[in-house]
Formats: structure tokens, sequence, C-alpha cells
């Protein structure tokens, strides 16, 4: 994984914001795929996709990064 900037923007889509979200929210995969009515592939899709862009391993790391980056506040 590489080093991000805290200055950094990261670039993420509409979607991938409302599953972030979804997310920080406790959702599972199977919930956030209902609530949006997207198949559970897709979900784990963007999912993928955030841990790449937030440079994470785990949903943990990356709720923490949005939190700190100001993609999703408490």
């Amino acid at each position: 994984m590489q080093a991000i900037s805290l200055y950094q923007p990261i670039n993420i889509s509409k979607r991938e914001q409302e599953v972030l979200e979804l997310i920080f929210q406790e959702q599972t995969t199977k919930q956030i795929a209902s609530t949006l009515y997207i198949s559970k592939s897709t979900v784990e899709t963007h999912r993928a996709n955030l841990l790449i862009k937030f440079d994470c391993g785990s949903s943990i790391g990356l709720i923490k990064r949005a939190i700190r980056r100001g993609y999703v506040s408490l």
C-alpha cells in the first residue's frame, strides 16, 4: 500500500459514497444491496474499490480514514 496525503482529495463516485455511508452505519453487504437496489457482487466491488482508493486493508481502516478525511461524520 502506498501512503496517501491527508490533503490529497480522493475521488469517489456518488455510489461509492453511498456504500461508504452504509458501511459506516454497520450495514451488511446484503443490507446495502437491498437498500441501494444493487447486487451483493456490486456492493463488494464498490467496497474493494474504496479500500484501494483509501489505501486500506479492512473495512475498519476504511472507516477510520473516511472519518479523518471528512467523508463520513460521527
